[in-house]
């Protein structure tokens, strides 16, 4: 599916957006010279191609199509560091004529395998944030940089400008956009907190025997299945304790199981617990803490398809308590009168931050 930028122009006026003229946060660069990079066109002189446009250097990434405005212009870019969350970019000035400044920029993320070009029909792009009315650049290799909420990672991103500064500089542009760096601000998935082996308590006992807690948190493909959740009449899941210790999660994944698609999870919820023990799924001793919830999961449109999840979490647990509350029984075209099933579910996180005092 095929979002035009003419279409999500008009989208950008409900996208908060924050602007600061320095790179003030900790975010880094998920882009490096030499990352996989499509021009939107090649309408570019020779020495001004788009791989300069993430070289890390002055040299400046030039595209006529931009000429009065006429077209979009701007690149594809595939982090070679993998999946990424994107939470801010920076945008460099080039070093001459500043009326071909960007002025309204677009960014996109996709999660498609390959990218088949700039604007193939094939791959469905999704607006991440965008910015209007780009104050003027003051001087040549002068950085902005934006910041925006995101909590949805991407294997690719396309960065497009809609407009220049043409004539608010004084001077109409009747050649192209032209800049001198783009960097995207973010970071890889943090890792996962469990790992095989760590002690975890199913939602109930039943389970076949060979698909089984455990299999869980085992990162192989073998599959958990309980069948309390057929008809959606009850919640299914487990409690795991990870054995790195206490820890602060601020996403998860979760991957669909080899058959069935009317049995993977479409509403999920998380808790955490920082109790000594755990005495069971449900023990009333036991104190929970809501963390983060997904509803109406997109239906998994593969067996063995990981979908992410990332949130804000600013509590660290010892305990976390992972829930199916409904299945995508029926919006697959099929009702599910079995279980609950899921190939693998990982944690996202980091190890509770230590007193460096």
């Amino acid at each position: 599916m095929q979002n035009s930028p003419s279409k999500i122009l008009g989208l950008l006026a409900c996208l908060p957006l924050a602007v600061v003229i320095s790179t003030a946060y900790a975010q880094s660069d998920v882009t490096q010279p030499g990352d996989p990079v499509i021009a939107s066109s090649s309408n570019s002189p020779g020495s001004e191609g788009v791989a300069n446009a993430i070289d890390n250097t002055q040299a400046k990434y030039l595209n006529r199509d931009s000429a009065n405005d006429a077209n979009p212009s701007g690149f594809v870019v595939t982090p070679s560091v993998g999946i990424t969350r994107v939470t801010g970019m920076t945008i460099t000035s080039a070093n001459d004529a500043p009326e071909r400044d960007p002025k309204t920029v677009i960014l996109e993320g996709s999660n498609d395998t390959q990218v088949g070009g700039w604007n193939d029909p094939t791959n469905t792009w999704v607006l991440i944030a965008g910015v209007t009315n780009i104050p003027l650049f003051t001087a040549r290799f002068q950085t902005q940089a934006f910041f925006f909420q995101n909590f949805k990672p991407y294997r690719h991103y396309r960065w497009t400008v809609l407009a220049t500064q043409s004539d608010l500089t004084g001077t109409h542009n009747s050649c192209c956009m032209q800049v001198a760096e783009v960097e995207l601000l973010g970071s890889t998935l943090p890792p996962d907190v469990t790992q095989p082996g760590d002690p975890v308590i199913a939602s109930s006992s039943n389970s076949p025997g060979s698909e089984g807690v455990a299999n869980a948190i085992d990162n192989t493909q073998a599959k958990y299945l309980n069948r309390d959740s057929a008809n959606d009449a009850n919640p299914s899941g487990f409690v795991v304790t990870p054995s790195i210790g206490s820890s602060l999660v601020t996403g998860m994944t979760i991957t669909s199981a080899n058959d069935a698609p009317e049995r993977d999870p479409k509403t999920v919820i998380l808790e955490g617990s920082n109790d000594a023990d755990i005495g069971g799924w449900n023990n009333p001793t036991n104190t929970w803490t809501f963390i983060a919830g997904a509803t109406n999961i997109p239906l998994f449109t593969a067996r063995f398809q990981t979908q992410t999840f990332l949130f804000d979490n600013f509590t660290p647990y010892k305990h976390y308590r992972w829930t199916v509350l409904a299945t995508q029984s029926d919006l697959t075209g099929t009702h599910n009168s079995c279980c609950m099933q899921v190939a693998e579910v990982e944690l996202l996180g980091t190890a509770a931050p230590q007193d460096v005092t």
